[in-house]
């Protein structure tokens, strides 16, 4: 049997603005934390390391197509990328080249709700 001791830790602010009927300016920024300690590895600390903390700036514009539907544009900014064993990291089949120390990812999304 293989122990692991952890101590994730998390935070987040978030603010938004309403500029006008349909459109909503944000931002917000997030930090997660990982020490770790297992029989396998050897015990990490140093949460400066890329692969102990994942720490992500976030700008966001949200405009309301109508009363129920909206769209998102997201761009983060992430430094960082987590362990393989912390539910906030990258995974490896998704990475086969490796991780890199700092990510860039622009996204569009959609909601609706009734």
């Amino acid at each position: 049997m293989i122990e692991v001791r952890a101590d994730t830790r998390g935070s987040y602010i978030s603010a938004a603005y309403r500029v006008s009927k349909r459109l909503e300016l944000g931002s917000y920024y997030s930090r997660f934390t990982c020490k770790y300690q297992s029989g396998v590895k050897p015990p990490s600390y140093d949460t400066s390391l890329p692969g102990n903390h994942i720490y992500d700036t976030v700008m966001t514009a949200r405009v309301d197509l109508a009363r129920f539907w909206n769209v998102k544009l997201e761009y983060h900014m992430m430094n960082g990328y987590g362990t393989n064993q912390s539910p906030a990291g990258f995974y490896a089949t998704d990475n086969p080249a490796g991780y890199q120390p700092k990510t860039g990812l622009a996204l569009i999304r959609t909601g609706w709700y009734f």
